[in-house]
């Protein structure tokens, strides 16, 4: 009785260590596209803030820098204190995000994207306004 106990303890162990490691192996890439999805947010509100105060998009080559670094920002007239971002974003990967304006739209919107897990073939994560 004592036996089939520990052997049907063990069992429901090794299980749930199973459930456990399947659990992260599947929602660990869902929560880093969930943090990639938010930062891309967070960008596209602060380009919309700079496109309100500046009637357009950032140049490339202002690119996004131009939201947080103020030295950039100070040859621009009225440039808020403190930038539009308080610091760069970083992809969960530790990368910067990437800007880019889309010249084959009539507005002139933008394009933003993670390059993704370096581990990871075609691991782009793509948001484009």
């Amino acid at each position: 009785m004592k036996k089939t106990l520990i052997i049907s303890a063990f069992i429901v162990g090794v299980l749930g260590l199973i459930v456990l490691m399947d659990t992260q192996i599947i929602c660990r890439p869902h929560s880093m596209n969930a943090q990639v999805q938010a930062d891309m947010r967070l960008l596209t509100t602060a380009l919309k803030a700079f496109k309100l105060q500046y009637g357009r998009y950032p140049t490339q080559e202002e690119g996004l820098e131009i939201l947080w670094q103020e030295e950039k920002g100070a040859l621009l007239p009225n440039y808020p204190k403190g930038g539009f971002l308080l610091e760069s974003p970083k992809d969960p990967w530790g990368n910067s995000y990437q800007y880019s304006i889309d010249s084959s739209s009539e507005k002139n919107d933008f394009i933003l994207w993670s390059n993704g897990d370096p581990n990871s073939k075609n691991a782009d994560i793509i948001y484009a306004k």
